[in-house]
């Protein structure tokens, strides 16, 4: 049409791998270069995807610990050019991340190290959840049937297991923001999701037949749909991820220098 010019063109490519040992043919869980369970905790809009959470064994019940509940007005904003009383849009955020595996990997060995603990647990204390989900807040290894109705202002203010700095708690707080309550916490979550881009290390997904050992480019191509970018894109990254000193305790004058998200920040 003449209006634009194609400068690149990057392709995506879920990856997949089997969550129980002898999986059926929808036993595949999304994950992402790391090896991680991706696109847990996202809000649900229907009441469908609410009762299939609840009746899961990762939910909890009803108005007990996390409640992934969201209004759509979360997500849509009224078009300011049309009287239509259907006449919604949302705004769009598109990155594209680029991701190291092999220094990460380095990082969490070596952190391991000097913690004195499994890499696997490094690694949980990094993201916040272990590679299957399990969150490091329940449990020091994955749990098969494990919960995803924490609140780490009930279970773990002070970051004791979940580190405060872990991805999980920097871009989703679960009642521990300052000065601000749960409710407005909430307003902030969007609505995100990530499709890796090159080819994978060899064992992260079911499929074997496209992948590459050692460096090559990889990463995640992100988007997330929200209903105002400032308030909700750009405050989780700026407010929350890129803050060292997000979260704190408020009762606690010397707990600083949270350190920025591990893995955005």
């Amino acid at each position: 049409t003449g209006l634009g010019e194609i400068l690149c063109v990057q392709k995506g490519k879920v990856l997949r791998r089997p969550i129980h040992a002898t999986p059926q043919p929808d036993d595949f869980e999304p994950v992402e270069h790391f090896g991680y369970f991706d696109g847990i905790s996202q809000p649900l809009f229907t009441k469908e995807d609410l009762s299939k959470y609840y009746a899961s064994e990762k939910g909890g019940a009803p108005g007990v610990g996390w409640d992934p509940a969201a209004s759509l007005d979360l997500v849509l904003v009224d078009d300011p050019f049309s009287d239509a009383p259907d006449a919604y849009g949302s705004f769009l955020v598109y990155r594209k991340l680029a991701q190291n595996y092999e220094l990460f990997n380095s990082r969490v060995a070596a952190c391991a190290t000097a913690l004195g603990v499994d890499e696997a647990l490094a690694g949980a204390m990094v993201v916040g959840r272990f590679k299957d989900g399990t969150p490091v807040v329940d449990a020091n290894a994955p749990v098969e049937a494990y919960k995803n109705d924490f609140m780490f202002d009930e279970e773990d203010e002070d970051g004791f297991r979940c580190p405060r700095h872990a991805h999980i708690r920097k871009v989703n707080p679960r009642g521990t923001t300052p000065f601000t309550s749960l409710r407005d916490e909430r307003t902030r979550r969007i609505v995100r999701r990530g499709i890796p881009y090159g080819k994978p290390d060899p064992g992260i997904g079911a499929d074997t037949t496209d992948t590459q050992a050692g460096p090559t480019e990889r990463g995640l191509l992100f988007m997330c749909f929200q209903a105002n970018i400032k308030r909700q894109f750009e405050f989780i990254q700026r407010t929350w991820v890129d803050n060292p000193n997000f979260p704190v305790s408020l009762l606690n004058p010397f707990a600083k220098d949270t350190g920025d998200d591990p893995l955005i920040g």
